[in-house]
């Protein structure tokens, strides 16, 4: 997150939620992008070894309902992580349950 927002004047509010609160439905607050002036990015990460696959729970469903466009799952392949090009594949849930 911090490196897909360089420039962004408050890279330090970036919060890993999941530390905090482990029922919050998500992962990280962050901001959707550079020009964000509030935490709008409500990310659930997700890791996988062979075909991408998770397990989504009743309360990340309910979250993602909640904040729609601005909930998203970052998918991570857990055998490319120590790539430093490799970037996760991201999944906006409003737009996969609605066609776009």
């Amino acid at each position: 997150e911090v490196k897909r927002l360089e420039g962004h004047p408050n890279l330090s509010k970036i919060k890993q939620i999941s530390v905090i609160d482990v029922t919050a439905g998500y992962d990280i607050l962050s901001y959707n992008g550079v020009n964000s002036e509030k935490l709008d990015r409500f990310i659930e990460v997700k890791s996988y070894l062979g075909s991408p696959h998770f397990y989504w729970s009743q309360n990340e469903i309910e979250k993602a309902r909640l904040y729609e466009d601005k909930y998203c799952i970052y998918l991570i392949d857990a055998s490319m992580v120590d790539d430093p090009e490799y970037e996760p594949q991201r999944l906006i849930f409003w737009r996969v349950i609605n066609g776009f």
